[in-house]
C-alpha cells in the first residue's frame, strides 16, 4: 500500500493540542541518547471514562479540553506536554533542577481536577528520572506508570512495594 508522509496524522492531539505519543517516544529517545538530566512524568485523568460513560463525549471532551489548559498553563516553557494514551497527559522537564522539577509536578497535578461534574476527574501520576532509571522510551513509560499504580494502592500490599 503507497502512502504520501501527509497522509500521516499530525503529532499533535487534536483535543488538548499537546504533542502525541510519537512525538513523545522520540523526544524521549533524544533525551536518553543525549543522556540529559530530565523527568518524565505520567498523568492519568482518573474518572475520565466515567465521566465520559455517564455525561456523554462531549461533556468529557470540553472537561478534557479545560484540564489541559490548565495544565499547559501550569506548565508554560518548563515543559513540554503530551497525549500518550486516552485520558493520559505525559509532561516532560529537562535540565531542571530536582526541586524546581518536583514543585512543577505538585502544582501541575493540582491543575488536572476538575469536580462540580456529577463525577469528577482527578489524576494519579508516576515520574522516571532519567537517563538513570530507564534505557528506553518505553521503559520510561513503563516505569513512571508503575509508579503512578503503586501510588493508588494501599501500602504493605505486594503490588505497592514492587517499585517506589
Amino acid at each position: 500500500m503507497d502512502f504520501d508522509v501527509d497522509d500521516l496524522p499530525a503529532p499533535y492531539d487534536s483535543l488538548t493540542g499537546f504533542r502525541d505519543r510519537r512525538a513523545l517516544f522520540a523526544d524521549l529517545a533524544d533525551a536518553i541518547a543525549a543522556r540529559r538530566e530530565c523527568i518524565v512524568a505520567l498523568f492519568a485523568l482518573d474518572g475520565a471514562e466515567t465521566v465520559r460513560k455517564l455525561e456523554g463525549h462531549d461533556v468529557c471532551d470540553r472537561a478534557i479540553a479545560e484540564l489541559a489548559e490548565e495544565f499547559s498553563s501550569v506548565v508554560g516553557s518548563e515543559g513540554t506536554c503530551y497525549v500518550p494514551r486516552r485520558h493520559e497527559f505525559a509532561l516532560l522537564v529537562m535540565d531542571r533542577s530536582l526541586a524546581s522539577q518536583t514543585a512543577l509536578l505538585a502544582t501541575a497535578a493540582i491543575a488536572i481536577r476538575r469536580e462540580g461534574m456529577p463525577r469528577g476527574i482527578g489524576t494519579s501520576f508516576g515520574v522516571t528520572l532519567l537517563p538513570g532509571e530507564a534505557s528506553s522510551p518505553l521503559d520510561a513509560l513503563i516505569v513512571a506508570d508503575r509508579r503512578r499504580r503503586n501510588r493508588i494502592r494501599p501500602a504493605g500490599t505486594a503490588a505497592a512495594a514492587v517499585d517506589r
